[in-house]
């Protein structure tokens, strides 16, 4: 829930990138219609996969897995509930890596105490205009540190033609033997055509506690 009011002339594309965007797990991605937000979800599951690769003849890795270590953040403080009297903001909530909670204005999650084990802390600060509601502001918090916790591991495909109807933020999953990836949940980040045949890009949803439980 977004609260506020516009009090100049502004366009709307510009006024979602300044305010809204960075606030949601979206991204605006060149469609046949022009441009579309494209929803990058990191709760998915095999079950909402559009399409189960196997490595092979028809699903050829074009290279190396790379890792993408992006601004990773494992402790974000986040300022909202502005005041429009004072300018100052009134409320703080704050995603930890260390221990547990300790109060309502702190969240701790396992991807955030995995985040800062591995590699330490990583914190942030951001803040919003048009938040006012302590759920509003944890569930940002929580796909935030959830995306940006861990690095990524991205992989190229060269792909058979009927999986060409692919697209960026689409759900698949991945076998890959060589890899030791049986059923991966991936987001696809691109489908480009390549020497005439599809080439995928594909991010892997990583997800240690998942991976932990599922060991023990």
């Amino acid at each position: 829930q977004l609260s506020g009011f516009i009090d100049e002339e502004v366009s709307p594309l510009s006024w979602l990138n300044d305010n809204v965007f960075g606030l949601l797990p979206v991204s605006m991605m060149a469609s046949p219609e022009g441009l579309a937000p494209c929803l990058w979800r990191r709760d998915v599951t095999a079950a909402d996969a559009l399409a189960n690769l196997t490595a092979g003849p028809s699903c050829q890795r074009s290279d190396a897995v790379v890792y993408e270590f992006q601004e990773l953040e494992n402790e974000v403080r986040f300022d909202f509930a502005l005041s429009a009297g004072s300018g100052d903001f009134q409320r703080t909530m704050t995603a930890v890596g260390i221990g547990r909670a300790e109060s309502l204005t702190e969240l701790s999650t396992e991807y955030t105490r995995a985040s800062h084990n591995i590699w330490g802390k990583h914190a942030v600060s951001i803040s919003s205009d048009i938040v006012y509601e302590d759920a509003t502001a944890a569930e940002i918090l929580l796909w935030r540190t959830r995306a940006k916790a861990l690095p990524y591991r991205v992989i190229n495909y060269f792909i058979s033609r009927e999986h060409a109807f692919l697209k960026a933020g689409d759900v698949i999953t991945i076998t890959d033997t060589e890899l030791h990836l049986t059923d991966q949940v991936a987001l696809v980040r691109s489908v480009i055509w390549q020497e005439n045949q599809p080439l995928l890009q594909i991010v892997l949803v990583e997800d240690p506690p998942r991976d932990k439980r599922k060991q023990g």
